[in-house]
């Protein structure tokens, strides 16, 4: 595999981890009607290679995931940081290490966000910027600082990962079981893609069994997304992604399907973060 395609993939990794655990500030307008509160946190999730085809040229992958969210009064502010060690069938072993930090408005309008991927210890990409809208269903426009000034221009109907995730929980709990919007992710000018969400359960309160006591008793849904780069005519997807989403805001049992190799998660370690008191 070259490194453009681990750049690739592992770019993939964070659009689709940060849109599933982006959940966590999205859900809170949709659940405050029915009195269910976000829970701030820290989790960490230990990943490794489920399956890969023949073709692919990977053996194994190896990596952990901290996240956490918190509610910062105006906006929600989300740090991501994964890393990965991918090994190869001639026994090449490449070491991938994401960051992401990112706020999002409460109103969905405003969109802040820092990514950089590095490499074997070389940065190889870097994305920052601010994306605004002027409301719901309007225009918008990227202002990238990162990796070089430019100026993106976004379709109306856009939204950024929060409302994005709002709307997901939203028409999940209104019966939903395809949900397709246009979504800016923060990868520059590749990071616009038209996602398409199949809501493939529902799970009761009480009955999920994960051993910790803040997500026991909360009802929750799965999922699995399919991206699709705007403009692309192949009506293939870049990758899909499976998760099971909690009430609460909580994601587990994510999945990343790139086609030729799988990527599962675990939840290896979870903690409550105070309130901000806002």
């Amino acid at each position: 595999m070259s490194t453009k395609r681990i750049i690739w993939h592992n770019r993939a990794s964070v659009v689709a981890l940060a849109l599933a655990f982006s959940m966590l500030a999205g859900t809170m307008n949709a659940l405050s009607a029915v009195a269910i509160e976000q829970l701030p946190h820290r989790a960490v999730y230990d990943l490794a290679l489920k399956s890969s085809g023949s073709d692919s040229g990977i053996t194994g992958v190896r990596g952990r995931m901290v996240l956490e969210w918190a509610d910062a009064c105006e906006g929600y502010t989300t740090t991501q940081k994964i890393r990965m060690r991918i090994e190869q069938a001639q026994g090449r072993l490449i070491a991938s290490d994401f960051s992401v930090a990112s706020w999002e408005s409460k109103d969905g309008n405003q969109f802040q966000f820092k990514i950089r991927n590095l490499i074997d210890g070389d940065l190889v990409e870097e994305f920052g910027g601010l994306a605004k809208r002027d409301g719901a269903n309007q225009k918008g426009v990227v202002s990238m600082k990162n990796p070089a000034v430019s100026t993106i221009t976004l379709p109306a109907g856009t939204v950024f990962p929060s409302e994005h995730a709002n709307i997901l929980t939203r028409e999940a709990r209104n019966g939903a079981k395809r949900i397709e919007v246009r979504v800016f992710d923060g990868t520059g000018e590749e990071g616009l893609f038209d996602a398409i969400a199949f809501v493939t359960g529902h799970v009761a309160g009480g009955e999920s069994a994960t051993g910790l006591p803040e997500l026991d008793d909360q009802e929750a849904w799965r999922m699995r997304m399919a991206y699709y780069r705007v403009g692309d005519t192949s009506g293939l997807p870049d990758y899909e992604v499976g998760f099971r989403l909690f009430a609460n805001g909580v994601a587990d049992q994510l999945i990343l399907d790139y086609g030729d190799f799988v990527v599962d998660s675990k939840i290896s370690h979870f903690e409550a973060l105070p309130a901000s008191g806002c």
